[in-house]
């Protein structure tokens, strides 16, 4: 909508962007709620599309726009599969599901 604008901010916009994924990439790394992790790498995935977006290309928007639609289909599973998990073990606490876990925590 804003061309000048948006050539003029993007440097800005992407700072702030990459700062944003690396810092709720580590905050994910340590949560033990399984709704937090989703919604922490949530985050960090709509950055990845804003950046897209501010690029400006027809790859990156294009690119920007199936990951924003991927992402819809899959966080939405993901947060069902969880409420399922909590109706049978009444818990959202990772450290209580059996797994990899046990081996590898991060």
């Amino acid at each position: 909508m804003f061309p000048d604008a948006t050539h003029y901010f993007s440097p800005m916009v992407l700072a702030l962007c990459l700062i944003s994924i690396v810092y709720s990439s580590f905050a994910t790394l340590r949560q033990t709620d399984i709704k937090r992790i989703i919604a922490y790498s949530s985050i960090a995935h709509m950055n990845i599309a804003i950046i897209g977006i501010i690029l400006g290309t027809p790859m990156s928007i294009a690119g920007s726009l199936l990951l924003m639609f991927g992402h819809g289909l899959v966080s939405g599973g993901l947060f069902f599969m969880v409420g399922m998990l909590y109706d049978r073990f009444k818990t959202k606490t990772i450290t209580y599901y059996s797994g990899l876990f046990k081996f590898m925590p991060l």
